[in-house]
């Protein structure tokens, strides 16, 4: 089966430029990656941040369980005790889960202890394993894979995030419920593939075994876990041979619990710091220190100001706003401390705790450049691009040499629609600080839109010149390669986006897009669209992507079934309406290929694809119908 034209979604990813505040002065930061490296086998390990996921799902609609709600609640109270920030579903739904899962992917970064506990059911599905909301519409094998949450998903989220330990600990072998609508599923959970250096995964029974759901408050490996998770100082591996060894033996060994670590240190939930008394011998002088001048609240306020933008730069914001909270209660007048907190929050996407900030500290300091540079990059956030052009406005009026204020000034414009004005910014911006990456990747976006695609390419090269690390650059280069079909050049730079941030849909999304379109590797395609929806469950484009490439390979009731989600997450998606006409079309279903061709005209009428609307009127005129 031939497609007229593929509907293909190449997105450009835009990156925000950040201003960072140094004791009392700006710099520009060129967004680099600034990694704090800590040992594996640290002895302090009870002072580093740590921070839990805990999901406890019993009332579902089918197989409602005893005991995961008093589980994640008991769990919840252990983990608090022993430190843990935590982060508290029950009885949630698949968005529910998916928000708490993006919260908690953007709080874990470089240096934290990271951990996902959860307790309900979960089925695996063709080699994936699925953590089942509440809420699920199971009603075919297929629709696992849309009403639930993938561990793979979960991994992903938080390899990425670089933590030097990341603790996965799953109660959710119990039998599957849904099976009976199942061909490929099986009892229990499947063995994971192993994440990065610094995982482990923890089944509470093993590889494809059901565990019991306890007869008691808690299922029976949770209640072993938290009688052991306290105990002081022992090594985590040790605590799991416990907790493995009574499950075992109150089971008979129907139930054995089985774990996979790729830990390279020491790691105790419970870590005390050993206590070495003496006594002083006899010769031991003391002296009594000299009082010392207590230091002035200002200078207190410096400090903590200080360390919060340290803690900043390299990823800590949470940390970040405690410190900051500190220097404002101290210096309630302390206008940059309000614009680095409202920095901290907004990569914390605390959008309107960010804006309050901006607002503050333009209150305390109106004639503040860097106060309006946030208040605009707020407005970026919230996608409000014209009230961010005026706050950008007002901070290159109060600092003509404002760099960060164009290059943001630039993206707004881009936003909305005026690429050559962006073009004009985002040269000013350069011109005054020639090291600015953002600017020359998002002068290369404006330039791709322009179809100047040997420009956009350049200014790639010098972002990624200025940061190698920069993926979006990567993938930037790589939709203004296919768009010059160098397509096996394009395939290079999503690779190596992929490789630097495993977890980066959009070049999976890319990558197969290429596959499908220029390759005929439809089967290929179909690959990279899978993990782009294991990564974002929401990822509408993929959904549409991957019924083309299904509708290739002659699969159109799987084209439709993709066509019918990709819908379903966004109602006005022309493109999807036209594949799926095309589906049915195929199928000989004309009714609905009408229906759909008709949907898709209005749609495209509506956003102004007039090439577009034309080729739906077309195939509309194919099927014998006049309008």
């Amino acid at each position: 089966m031939f497609i007229l034209r593929l509907k293909i979604v190449g997105r450009l990813v835009i990156s925000v430029a950040l201003l960072m505040m140094v004791s009392s002065c700006s710099s520009e930061q060129t967004n680099r990656s600034q990694v704090t490296t800590i040992p594996q086998n640290s002895s302090n390990t009870q002072q580093q941040k740590r921070i839990a996921l805990v999901i406890g799902n019993a009332n579902y609609q089918v197989g409602k369980l005893d005991t995961p709600l008093n589980d994640a609640t008991d769990m919840e109270a252990a983990l608090k005790e022993l430190g843990f920030e935590v982060i508290l579903l029950k009885d949630s739904s698949k968005r529910q889960m998916d928000d708490a899962l993006d919260q908690f992917s953007t709080r874990i970064n470089q240096g934290y202890v990271g951990l996902f506990y959860y307790a309900g059911h979960g089925v695996q599905v063709e080699g994936e394993n699925y953590l089942i909301p509440v809420n699920a519409q199971i009603k075919a094998e297929k629709d696992v894979e849309y009403e639930s949450i993938a561990l793979g998903k979960i991994l992903g989220r938080m390899e990425s995030a670089g933590n030097r330990i990341n603790l996965v600990i799953l109660d959710a072998c119990r039998d599957n419920p849904f099976r009976k609508f199942s061909r490929s599923s099986s009892r229990g959970l499947t063995t994971p593939v192993q994440t990065a250096s610094g995982t482990l995964i923890v089944f509470a029974t093993a590889p494809g075994k059901v565990a019991s759901d306890g007869i008691g408050r808690n299922g029976l490996f949770t209640s072993y876990l938290l009688k052991y998770i306290k105990t002081p100082n022992l090594d985590v591996d040790l605590m799991l041979r416990q907790v493995r060894s009574n499950v075992a033996k109150d089971t008979k060994n129907y139930q054995v619990p089985w774990n996979s670590s790729s830990l390279t240190g020491e790691f105790a939930f419970n870590q005390k710091p050993e206590t070495i008394t003496s006594k002083p011998s006899p010769s031991t002088t003391f002296s009594t220190p000299q009082p010392q001048p207590s230091p002035s609240p200002q200078l207190t306020a410096k400090a903590f100001y200080d360390s919060g933008n340290s803690k900043r730069e390299s990823g800590d914001n949470q940390g970040a706003i405690a410190d900051y909270n500190q220097a404002i209660k101290l210096n309630p007048n302390f206008a940059e401390a309000y614009y680095s907190r409202g920095n901290s929050k907004f990569n914390l996407k605390d959008y309107q705790g960010a804006m309050q900030d901006a607002n503050k500290a333009i209150e305390l300091d109106p004639n503040s450049s860097e106060a309006y540079l946030n208040r605009g990059r707020v407005y970026i956030g919230l996608n409000d691009y014209q009230k961010a052009m005026e706050a950008n406005n007002q901070a290159i009026k109060l600092n003509p040499k404002n760099a960060n204020a164009y290059s943001n000034r630039g993206l707004s414009k881009y936003n909305l629609g005026d690429n050559q004005g962006a073009i004009s910014d985002y040269n000013q911006a350069i011109k005054l600080n020639p090291d600015l990456v953002q600017a020359y990747n998002n002068r290369g976006t404006s330039r791709n839109e322009l179809k100047d695609y040997q420009g956009a390419i350049a200014d790639y090269n010098q972002a990624i010149k200025l940061n190698p690390d920069l993926v979006q650059a990567y993938n930037n280069r790589g939709i203004a390669k296919n768009d010059l079909k160098d397509y096996q050049g394009a395939i290079a730079d999503y690779e190596q986006a992929i490789k630097l941030k495993p977890d980066y849909v959009d070049a999976y999304n890319n990558r197969g897009a290429i596959k499908n379109n220029n390759l005929k590797d439809y089967q290929g395609a179909i690959t990279d669209y899978n993990q782009a929806i294991k990564l974002k469950s929401d990822y509408v484009d993929a959904y549409n992507n991957r019924g083309l490439a299904k509708s290739n390979l002659k699969d159109d009731k799987g084209a439709i079934a993709d066509y019918n989600q990709a819908i379903k997450l966004k109602p006005d998606y022309a493109n999807a309406y036209y594949g799926r006409g095309l589906s049915y079309k195929n199928l000989n279903d004309n009714q609905n290929a009408i229906n759909d061709f008709r949907q898709a005209a209005k749609l495209y009428q509506q956003q102004n694809k007039m090439q577009d609307y034309q080729d739906a009127i077309n195939r509309l005129k194919e099927l014998g119908v006049s309008n």
